[in-house]
């Protein structure tokens, strides 16, 4: 037996040396408390230990203090996390909260009755390791691939924001806020946060988008990381607050958020961590009620919306050919069985309403909830083309796995680089509280929006979209009802305007692969479905501009069919378009005329409407 007497002077946590359950915690709990606490198996203390007899031990753990108090059971536990690990909270619980010590010594009793299930559901739920889970390669790597999603982001939109929203386009942004401040007066830079304040022209938003283009550079790199990712988190905001209806998709404002948590984990990152104080594990945390939020508020929108081919699940079968822009994969999905359509849509709604809450258990019940979330987003990848979302969505849960499971998939090679020290500091405690009340204002802020009676006191937030709403496709789009712009010199002869990537007159013409690139005019020409021209502030502009031939519209189609001077006429069509019934002689579409959308009209015609 050791040498009691000799060993220094600390609180010790006294276990069952000889149950597999008890030592698989206690190796957990060592990981995380260090040398400030003795753990000791009761079979090699002197009976009686400390005043404690052995049969104590054997009921449950105990937790002797250095000044010679001991507890037992839950007890125990918990005055070994307030003074082992820092979290007090439940050791308060326990001493303050009335019948809290009943409940949960009650539990303890049951688990300490029956440690061999505990140790199998304990395996179950965290796997082979028993050791912490922490976040360092996780943390370097995700936030690597997010300036990937940034570089996308930023690359994409360089040429398409000038044609949208720039001098020429269909929605100048300079006059609206330059309309904005004459209204609100100075105010107007706090409600309308954007870096093109400074200078309002087409090259300053093009600039935009390359400075932050090059700053996600940077953040692939880990080249000042933090400065780059403030510079790429203002420069989307920037371009997000003038790019009015063009960039209202719910990707864009989960890359804000996405990139405003990228910015606080960066700045805890490099600081060391205790087991007392771990400000980075608190990002993490937020990281997971990002992704948790953006599933579950996407399923709970579903099921609420009152949209019935979610309840009797052939919501998805008519996804594939109703939405924005399909991939070829969508034609063969969209012609599987009844079945598969109906098991496929709840599918989605079981990842989307079930799985999320397990990114809040354990490691390994976790690792298998980001598989299925994963899953979900390649699915919706392969079939449909939603630009940078569905590698945001990945990224963000790449963050959920552990460094447990870093350690495991990753070369070698590779991890001893990831896994490096870059810590600069120990973590300070004014650190931990200002991150601490920073996630107390983003959760309450994100819960906010579903209590309209609260919302008001969030109000001054409401352009800096750090919290938001998700709900992708709560209403199932039913048939394809595509609104077609056509030309013509004499009224008679019409020629249609070809979209780049969306549906048009070739019904022979595949679906496209877009990848990563969002074509933002062509989205916006699908939702113009749901609304008449009068409310899409933008429709009129275009027609206007194709009809004068001034401005960028020509430059948002494929090809311009009238290139020598502009048409006399434009007129809007409303076609119903359905996947055709068996691809013959390279047919991918089939479409009927349903009427106008918008009248023939000339130019003067269109100064009265």
């Amino acid at each position: 037996m050791p040498d009691l007497a000799s060993r220094p002077k600390r609180s010790i946590l006294v276990y069952d040396g000889e149950c597999a359950f008890c030592r698989l915690w206690v190796e957990r709990w060592k990981s995380e408390t260090g040398e400030r606490i003795e753990y000791l198996a009761y079979q090699d203390t002197p009976d009686p230990f400390s005043g404690v007899e052995h049969k104590t031990f054997r009921r449950g753990v105990g937790y002797i203090a250095k000044d010679g108090t001991s507890v037992f059971g839950a007890a125990a536990v918990f005055r070994l996390y307030a003074e082992g690990m820092g979290n007090r909270f439940w050791w308060w619980c326990h001493r303050t909260v009335p019948g809290f010590r009943i409940v949960t010594e009650a539990v303890y009793r049951f688990v300490a009755s029956h440690r061999s299930l505990m140790y199998r559901v304990t395996k179950l739920a965290w796997g082979k390791s028993s050791e912490r889970s922490t976040f360092r390669i996780a943390s370097r790597l995700g936030l690597r691939f997010l300036g990937v999603v940034f570089l996308i982001a930023f690359w994409s939109l360089r040429d398409q924001v000038v044609l949208l929203v720039g001098s020429g386009g269909l929605l100048p942004f300079a006059p609206a806020l330059q309309k904005f401040h004459a209204t609100v007066g100075w105010t107007a830079y706090l409600h309308a946060p954007t870096l093109l304040w400074f200078g309002m022209s087409d090259q300053a938003l093009r600039g935009l988008c390359t400075v932050g283009a090059i700053a996600a550079v940077f953040v692939i790199l880990d080249i000042l990381t933090l400065p780059a990712l403030i510079v790429c988190f203002a420069c989307y905001l920037s371009l997000f607050t003038v790019g009015q209806e063009f960039m209202t998709y719910q990707w864009d404002l989960l890359l804000i958020e996405s990139g405003f948590l990228a910015i606080l984990l960066a700045i805890v990152r490099r600081a060391k961590p205790s087991a007392a104080n771990d400000p980075a594990r608190l990002v993490q945390w937020l990281f997971r009620w990002l992704v948790f939020r953006l599933f579950f508020e996407s399923g709970l929108a579903k099921i609420t919306s009152g949209d019935l081919s979610w309840r009797n699940l052939t919501a998805v079968g008519y996804h594939y050919a109703t939405q924005p822009l399909p991939t070829p994969l969508a034609w063969s999905a969209a012609h599987l069985p009844l079945w598969f359509q109906q098991a496929s849509t709840f599918a989605v709604l079981g990842i989307e309403l079930v799985v999320p809450w397990f990114v809040f258990a354990p490691r390994k019940l976790r690792h298998l909830a980001v598989y299925l979330l994963i899953f979900l987003q390649i699915a919706i990848g392969l079939t449909g083309n939603f630009g940078f979302f569905n590698l945001l969505t990945i990224v963000l849960c790449l963050f959920l796995f552990d460094d447990v499971w870093y350690r495991r998939v990753v070369p070698k090679r590779l991890l001893g680089w990831l896994a490096k020290d870059v810590t600069r500091r120990e973590a300070s405690v004014w650190m931990r509280r200002v991150m601490i009340g920073i996630a107390t204002v983003l959760v309450a802020f994100s819960l906010s929006l579903y209590v309209p009676s609260v919302r008001s006191v969030f109000a001054p937030f409401a352009p800096y979209p750090l919290a938001n709403r998700y709900g992708l496709f709560s209403v199932m789009t039913k048939q394809r009802a595509e609104v077609v712009i056509e030309g013509s010199d004499d009224g008679l002869l019409w020629k249609e305007y070809p979209f780049a990537f969306n549906v048009g007159n070739d019904l022979t013409k595949a679906p496209v692969w877009t990848w990563f690139y969002l074509p933002r005019f062509d989205w916006q020409m699908w939702f113009t479905q749901f609304a008449t021209y009068k409310r899409n502030s933008w429709f009129l502009p275009l027609m206007t501009q194709l009809l004068n031939g001034k401005g960028f519209a020509r430059f948002l189609f494929a090809s311009n069919p009238f290139p020598q001077k502009p048409p006399e006429y434009v007129r809007a069509m409303v076609y119903i378009y359905r996947f055709s019934p068996n691809h013959e002689g390279g047919v991918w579409w089939t479409r009927e005329l349903k009427g106008y959308y918008f009248p023939p009209v000339t130019l003067n015609d269109l100064k009265t409407l």
